[in-house]
C-alpha cells in the first residue's frame, strides 16, 4: 500500500520524466498523466498478484466480447477501486493541488453511446467486484454502424 510520501514522490519522479516539471509548475493535464503513470503501476502490480494466484488455482476464465462498452471517465474510479482516493486526494490537498481540477481533464472514452454499452461496462465491473478473472474485448468502430469483414484474424470496415 502506498503512503503520503511514498506516493507524493513516486508522482515527482513521474513528472520528472513526462515534463521535466515540479509538482508546483505542472499544468493540470501534466499532473493528470503522471497520475495515471502512478496508477497504471498500481493495477500491474495488483494484476500480476491476481494472475499468478489464479494460475496457482487453474481457475478459468470469462472473455466478454461486446460491440460497444460506455464505461465513462476510468480516473476516480480506479482510484476508489484501489483504496487510494483518500491518499490522493489528501496528498495533493497538502500541496495545494486540486484532485477534482486534476480528474477533470480526463477525456470520455467515447466507446459506445447506447444502454447495451452501459450494461456491458456494468457485467465488467460486476465480474471484478466478485474476483472473477476476465477480459472485455470490443470491436473499436469511427462511424457507428458499417458492414465489417474479418479477414486473417483481422477486423476491416466496409464502406
Amino acid at each position: 500500500m502506498l503512503e503520503k510520501e511514498k506516493f507524493i514522490n513516486e508522482l515527482q519522479v513521474e513528472l520528472f520524466s513526462l515534463a521535466g516539471k515540479t509538482l508546483h509548475k505542472a499544468s493540470d493535464h501534466e499532473l493528470y498523466q503522471a497520475l495515471a503513470a502512478v496508477v497504471k503501476r498500481v493495477i500491474g502490480e495488483n494484476w500480476a498478484q491476481s494472475n499468478k494466484g489464479s494460475e496457482a488455482k487453474d481457475m478459468k476464465q470469462v472473455y466478454y466480447l461486446s460491440m460497444e462498452y460506455l464505461p465513462g471517465k476510468f480516473g476516480k474510479r480506479n482510484l476508489e477501486y484501489l483504496d487510494l482516493l483518500t491518499l490522493v486526494k489528501s496528498s495533493l490537498e497538502s500541496l495545494d493541488i486540486s484532485l477534482e481540477k486534476v480528474l477533470a481533464v480526463e477525456n470520455e472514452p467515447s466507446l459506445g453511446n447506447s444502454g447495451l454499452g452501459r450494461i456491458s461496462a456494468a457485467f465488467l465491473d460486476s465480474l471484478s467486484a466478485q474476483s472473477i478473472p476476465s477480459i472485455g474485448y470490443g470491436l473499436r468502430y469511427e462511424k457507428g454502424l458499417f458492414k465489417q469483414v474479418i479477414t486473417e484474424g483481422q477486423q476491416f470496415e466496409e464502406v
